[in-house]
């Protein structure tokens, strides 16, 4: 509650705008608006800082004004725009960790506060992403930057900036005092039960100080450090220390998050405050980049080429040259362009669009091949081909956004001597497509594997599907036979399932389609057709996102480039429609009025 009076007092309170001859000879002089360069007329108004901060002038400049200080002259409709709104500014207040840890200290607390204008995104139950209370908004940048402050290497960061700062101010630390400052303090959490301890004015041993959670001693190098750190600034409690810990932590913190903010605003223009997380901030960056990046000529021709390589490296060129995939690039992406962007949403077929997401199938968890041996240590029966291999792919989601993508849903005629047509060879009509075409499809069809085919694809089938873990009626007898039915447990929760049932109006990509034929599945009959434009319009923010990482001098930077086009696949296939609001009432009138309302 006093952090929200400040907050009020320090933003909301009436300051008046200064009043200078300089300042009344510049409104009279001016004769156009510096941001929107209409002529002014009687519309023109002096325009302030409502609050100290960053500014643009006239020209085009960020400087820093103080609160009350005169800005420039512009037209009313400017000013308005540009102008501190009041009424919807929100102080952002970070926590990291926040959603796993404080927030629940927070909404405890809120609980016993009647009254007041609270707002909450939950993740969980019992987990909030976001609380907003009467103007404060509480977030969590672990969602934002996601590690530790022990793994941010950003503090060497805040080392630069602190030997440059005492350097400026004639100050003399040497490099061992700054190394003690810049780096996450050791903290003996466990032996710290009441405030009495505080006063405590011994320094624990290293045997004292275990972790709780590992059940393992504090390290060596940590226990030096604290040590040290205890001697150098002359701590006399634990108290004394525990406040020099926090001190330390949050600045560091604070550092580590603004030096985040730097690179993200460097690199994008985009300013990750106005976000809650990596995720959706990846989404309008890639928006951002895609729609309104630099798409000359030259630009193009640069990333035609960048693409066709790319293609050429993982041999899925389907037989085109360079040249030719070039060609495809720059075409495809001149009709992505000439169609305003992606228009999926804009289809006058609901229907389609609702099998759609209704098909959006998530990942697979199933492990086929429970158990799998091999005899190493028999060196006769041994050979260089047997063995169990760890694979990683790397870049899949990146890879997978390097294709070619559908941005606008087409209707295509479904009249019953066309479907007739398409179904006396539904095999062959799939593969009639190109890969690098102007449209793509997804097929509803029927697909199954010829029964002499599955032992070929018994460790992985394709085409998964959401389904119970239920046991056929041949599993139960058997259990029941060997007195075994306590280990053959059913999941009621549905999971994505590969198995070689026979699929039924199973909705699929083309190319995938594709690659199952040739592997020897078969498409019996073909029920619906949706048509799509497609083009590698994803490639462009993927490939910049890829470069930066490469360029990369921290861990933290290289995996927020990687976070940032990893998560954008997952904001592309996210289902809005689940999405829920949660309301949260403090009285029970509150409650009472809240259910009425949506009762």
């Amino acid at each position: 509650m006093q952090l929200q009076e400040s907050v009020k007092t320090y933003l909301f309170d009436e300051l008046p705008l200064e009043s200078t001859s300089k300042v009344e000879r510049d409104f009279r002089s001016a004769t156009v608006c510096p941001f929107c360069h209409k002529k002014l007329e009687n519309d023109k108004v002096r325009h302030h800082a409502h609050v100290a901060g960053e500014y643009t002038t006239g020209n085009g400049e960020v400087r820093h004004f103080e609160a009350g200080q005169y800005i420039c002259t512009c037209c009313t409709k400017c000013n308005l725009q540009l102008s501190f709104n009041k009424k919807n500014y929100r102080l952002p207040v970070y926590f990291h960790n926040g959603s796993h840890y404080d927030f629940t200290f927070i909404m405890k607390l809120i609980a016993t506060m009647p009254g007041g204008n609270l707002e909450v995104i939950p993740t969980t139950k019992d987990k909030e992403m976001q609380i907003e209370y009467n103007g404060i908004q509480f977030k969590d940048s672990l969602k934002l930057i996601s590690s530790p402050l022990r793994n941010l290497d950003l503090c060497v960061h805040t080392k630069d900036q602190l030997c440059k700062y005492c350097d400026s101010q004639g100050k003399q630390w040497s490099d061992e005092y700054i190394d003690l400052l810049t780096r996450k303090e050791p903290m003996f959490y466990s032996l710290i039960k009441s405030y009495e301890t505080m006063s405590n004015r011994v320094i624990p041993s290293r045997e004292q100080c275990i972790d709780d959670m590992k059940g393992e001693m504090m390290p060596q190098d940590e226990y030096d450090h604290m040590v040290k750190l205890w001697k150098t600034f002359d701590i006399k409690t634990w108290g004394e220390y525990y406040e020099l810990y926090n001190v330390l932590d949050v600045t560091l913190m604070a550092d580590a998050f603004e030096h985040f903010r730097n690179t993200t605003l460097n690199a994008f223009g985009v300013d990750p405050m106005h976000y809650i997380t990596a995720p959706q901030m990846a989404y309008s960056l890639f928006l951002k980049v895609t729609m309104e990046g630099n798409h000359s000529e030259s630009s193009l021709m640069t990333l035609a080429r960048k693409w066709a390589q790319y293609i050429m490296r993982i041999n899925a060129n389907e037989g085109l040259a360079e040249k030719q995939l070039v060609k495809v690039f720059l075409n495809r992406m001149g009709e992505f362009y000439e169609s305003k962007g992606i228009r999926l949403m804009e289809t006058n077929d609901i229907d389609d669009f609702m099998r759609l997401l209704k098909n959006l199938r998530g990942g697979i968890t199933q492990i086929v091949k429970r158990h799998a041996k091999v005899d190493i240590d028999n060196k006769e029966q041994t050979t260089s081909s047997q063995g169990i291999y760890y694979l990683d792919v790397n870049n899949l989601y990146g890879g997978a956004m390097h294709r070619m993508m559908p941005y606008e849903l087409v209707g295509v005629p479904e009249r019953r001597e066309v479907m007739e047509k398409i179904n006396r060879d539904p095999n062959g009509w799939v593969q009639s497509f190109k890969t690098f075409g102007k449209y793509g499809y997804f097929i509803e069809c029927d697909i199954e594997a010829p029964v002499e085919l599955h032992d070929k694809f018994n460790d992985l089938p394709f085409f998964p599907v959401q389904k119970a873990g239920m046991y056929s009626d041949g599993i139960k007898k058997y259990a029941e036979k060997n007195d075994i039915v306590d280990k053959v447990k059913e999941v009621n929760t549905p999971k994505l399932i590969c198995d070689l049932v026979p699929r039924r109006k199973y909705l699929v990509h083309y190319s995938l389609l594709q690659l199952d034929i040739q592997q020897g599945y078969r498409v019996t009959h073909i029920h619906h057709i949706i048509r799509f434009k497609q083009a590698p319009f994803i490639f462009e923010y993927v490939n910049m996102l890829s470069e930066k990482r490469a360029k990369s001098k921290t861990t933290v930077e290289k995996n927020l480039y990687k976070l940032l086009a990893n998560s954008t696949y997952g904001k592309f296939v996210e289902i809005g429609l689940k999405r829920m609001k949660v309301k949260f009432a403090n009285t029970w009138n509150e409650r009472e009025a809240i259910i009425q309302k949506h009762g």
